[in-house]
């Protein structure tokens, strides 16, 4: 389950009193929040006002944070606003999507540049698919 966290359309407009208990559900229930957001990503991570701990027990789990262009023209896709690109560390397989929720941190990372760990051969340069139907 992933939730979007933005103030116009995700759980961060659910501010009121009546309301917080509704979005700290969703939060809860969630695996992988929305939010290309710096700050989102250190509260999610643990980093935040709130400790890893406290993240851990209030909402079962750290989250990572993933991004995309969010492109509403053609001149927008592949390229995110604040160059905010989402980087995931790991094979091109849909287990790498449940490994970045044991392990968020790790093995998601949004910013401009790839994130060097030391080891080129765990960096994926360029993905490129041809005649690929679920993609049309």
């Amino acid at each position: 389950i992933a939730i979007p966290a933005s103030k116009g359309d995700g759980t961060a407009q659910l501010q009121e009193d009546g309301l917080k208990a509704l979005r700290e559900e969703l939060q809860r229930m969630a695996h992988i929040v929305f939010s290309g957001r710096p700050g989102d990503r250190e509260y999610w991570c643990g980093k935040g006002t709130d400790s890893k701990e406290a993240i851990i027990e209030k909402y079962n789990g750290l989250k990572p944070c993933l991004h995309g262009s969010d492109a509403h023209d053609l001149e927008h896709v592949g390229n995110p606003d604040l160059d905010r690109y989402c980087w995931i560390r790991g094979d091109l397989k849909f287990e790498t999507l449940r490994q970045i929720c044991f392990e968020p941190e790790r093995r998601v990372y949004i910013g401009k540049e790839i994130p060097s760990d030391g080891y080129p051969s765990h960096t994926i340069e360029k993905v490129s698919v041809k005649n690929a139907d679920w993609l049309n």
